[in-house]
């Protein structure tokens, strides 16, 4: 065994990719239409609050900062409009250096990798393969 570890467990957003900065900017831009003040607001929360779900920071927007009720419906919306933006964004998104050297590593040597992230599931993955990532792990 070359490897210490058989049980590798990553992050992606700023572990795997470099895609702190697409989230970010996603968050921004859905939010843009209700004002770049408001906007710089929610990116500010995001920043502040990293662990907690898209669909807090979007009823965070929606309840708090517009003081909306009855928002489901725009908030649906938006959240749609950042997870496509967020996706793309994912796409471009320069991977970690030396990161498929060390994922060969880590499956020529019978370890196992997991992908384990605050993102959706679907879209992860759904990236994952489009790159060529997802066959390096036995999870996502």
């Amino acid at each position: 065994m070359f490897l210490q570890h058989r049980t590798w467990i990553f992050d992606c957003d700023g572990v795997l990719l470099d895609s702190n900065r697409v989230k970010t900017q996603a968050m921004f831009e859905a939010a843009k239409p209700h004002g770049e003040e408001v906007a710089r607001k929610l990116v500010e929360y995001h920043k502040k609050n990293g662990g907690i779900s898209r669909f807090e920071k979007f009823r965070y927007l929606f309840g708090t900062l517009l003081e909306r009720e009855n928002y489901e419906a725009e908030m649906k919306r938006a959240l749609v409009h950042f997870a496509e933006l967020s996706k793309e964004g994912i796409m471009k998104a320069p991977e970690a250096d030396g990161l498929r050297d060390l994922l060969g590593l880590i499956n020529a040597d019978d370890g196992r990798a997991f992908v384990v992230s605050g993102g959706m599931q679907e879209e992860i993955r759904d990236v994952f393969k489009v790159r060529g990532l997802a066959p390096f792990f036995t999870g996502i």
